[in-house]
């Protein structure tokens, strides 16, 4: 799936978990019975690697438990070109993940607040060397990435963070296989939407 149909995807499954609902008199199709606390929407990293900087996009959403906790999955891909060098030969790099989201937020009724979460779940590397006869290999392992946002409260439904993450990856040998490891920092931006 194109990394920009599945952010858009996610985006709208969020939306739609976190959207006030009005009555169908009002113009919509139903009103569920309670709101659901929950939001999502779209984001985009700066993914530093061991080659140089890569744009990563993608989403995340969540179901607000209480206290400040929250649930939910989340999931970007490289949406730049990438080309790492390994071995004195040029490999075309393809990376996505996913995961279950699990993050906690403090003092989200002021304007600025700070938000902390993990993802964690399955992320598929592939890679082709620029060499006569290369075939495209894939690496699957599983990632972890902690990160941590200031988040500002545009309107009460919208919020803006920025943040800075590391990735962890394991399960593969990533730096003999696609020529690159993919460990490292991010700066992340996201766009939130729906009620906390």
């Amino acid at each position: 799936m194109r990394p920009i149909l599945r952010s858009t995807i996610l985006w709208a499954l969020a939306m739609a978990l976190s959207a006030p609902a009005i009555c169908a008199d009002n113009g919509i199709l139903f009103e569920p019975a309670t709101q659901i606390p929950a939001e999502g929407g779209p984001g985009a990293k700066l993914a530093f690697l061991p080659s140089g900087v890569a744009l990563l996009d993608g989403g995340v959403g969540a179901i607000s438990l209480k206290d400040g906790i929250g649930l939910g999955i989340g999931g970007y891909s490289l949406a730049s070109d990438y080309v790492p060098v390994h071995e004195g030969v040029k490999h075309d790099l393809g990376y996505t993940y996913g995961g279950i989201l699990m993050d906690y937020s403090f003092y989200t009724k002021r304007l600025f607040y700070v938000n902390a979460s993990m993802m964690a779940g399955p992320a598929q590397g592939w890679s082709v060397a620029r060499a006569a006869g290369s075939n495209r290999v894939y690496d699957n392992f599983l990632q972890i990435e902690p990160s941590l946002n200031l988040m500002l409260n545009v309107t009460h439904e919208l919020r803006l963070g920025l943040g800075l993450s590391w990735r962890f990856c394991a399960g593969a040998d990533l730096a003999g296989d696609l020529g690159t490891d993919l460990d490292g920092g991010a700066v992340s931006f996201v766009m939130m939407y729906g009620s906390i």
